[in-house]
């Protein structure tokens, strides 16, 4: 169909072009309190929308494989994205595991040739893993099932055992830093092994785009001081580093997460109060309405109450809000058609 052309394109220009997601910083911070984790979104502009995926809804991707197939599958938990493009198209979240990844962009990705796993988009990726997977093993492990396609970007995966991953696609294979081979639970926009020596090197290079080493080497030295006879709470010590110590000019969202608890703090450049979202208030069974909020909506404190049933206009506006920002032409009919296909996710029968 038309529209699968135009998500190809939209797939490639969410993270191939320069001025996209060059600044993303995302880390674990395990505590006797349990495991937190935050994550910067670096971006021209901040519109989005957060979404609670219900457990039980019939997906699938559209790009195929070398055998014509695409990906199919049933979501078995639960979770809360924040979404750039709309629906389906998570660029971090959490599920009711526990598990939880964000996006980073990754000019060094290469990614692995065509073959007869169904291939997906970094959004249906992430939004894969978290209807799926419970812990980071069965992440890394999912790679062997299906495939990411066409965009360059690497992804940090958190989960309730404290376990962190980082997950990277070079030179057209999976490769994986986690346990002993993570001292330092961080990711930001060069491949994970290059951080860490300049980190045990000591070294920031002159030639450092969009500062990756220097926020890296910032995160990594915050994680090591962090004190917990201090009277900072984990959480709190996590908005110090992303809000303060690694902000960009262009940072647009700045989202925390308590494993533990399932609960979601976060702040945008529009909206910087800071507002929680609890994943255990909502109802995620397959027959209950799909909830959705607008990631600036202009509010404080808890919103779980303040999430309302899917809403097909305010979905399409962010989508096309997207494409005119970015320069994608895109007619009325292939925006329809696009949501209608997401709109025809529905519950196992």
């Amino acid at each position: 169909m038309r529209f699968f052309v135009l998500l190809l394109l939209l797939s490639i220009l969410l993270f191939t072009q320069n001025s996209i997601c060059q600044n993303c910083t995302s880390l674990c911070l395990n505590t006797s309190k349990g495991t937190f984790f935050g994550a910067n979104l670096d971006l021209q502009w901040g519109d989005g929308l957060i979404f609670v995926n219900r457990r039980g809804i019939n997906k699938q991707g559209y790009l195929t494989n070398t055998l014509g197939e695409t990906a199919k599958w049933t979501s078995k938990y639960g979770s809360l994205t924040f979404n750039l493009l709309g629906r389906e198209f998570a660029w971090c979240g959490i599920n009711e595991a526990g598990l939880v990844i964000s996006t980073m962009y990754l000019n060094a990705t290469i990614l692995p040739a065509e073959d007869e796993r169904p291939p997906l988009v970094s959004g249906f990726w992430v939004q894969y893993m978290l209807d799926n997977c419970k812990n980071v093993s069965e992440v890394i492990a999912a790679n062997s099932i299906i495939r990411l396609a066409e965009d360059k970007c690497h992804f940090l995966v958190g989960d309730l055992s404290g376990n962190c991953a980082s997950i990277e696609f070079l030179n057209g294979k999976l490769v994986y830093h986690t346990g002993d081979k993570m001292p330092i639970a961080a990711q930001t926009n060069d491949p994970y092994s290059e951080l860490l020596d300049y980190y045990n090197k000591k070294i920031i290079p002159e030639n450092d785009p969009f500062h990756s080493v220097k926020r890296f080497h910032d995160v990594a030295e915050k994680i090591n001081a962090f004190n917990e006879h201090i009277e900072i709470s984990p959480i709190d010590y996590l908005i110090n580093i992303l809000t303060k110590d690694v902000k960009m000019d262009d940072t647009k969202w700045s989202i925390f997460f308590d494993l533990e608890k399932r609960d979601v703090y976060f702040q945008t450049k529009d909206s910087p109060i800071l507002k929680s979202i609890h994943l255990n208030s909502f109802d995620l069974s397959c027959n209950s309405p799909l909830k959705m909020q607008n990631v600036n909506i202009e509010s404080f404190g808890d919103i779980s109450s303040k999430f309302i049933n899917y809403d097909h206009n305010l979905n399409l506006l962010v989508f096309e809000k997207f494409c005119n920002r970015w320069g994608v032409e895109v007619s009325s009919e292939n925006a329809k058609l696009l949501i209608n296909f997401l709109e025809g996710f529905s519950c196992v029968k």
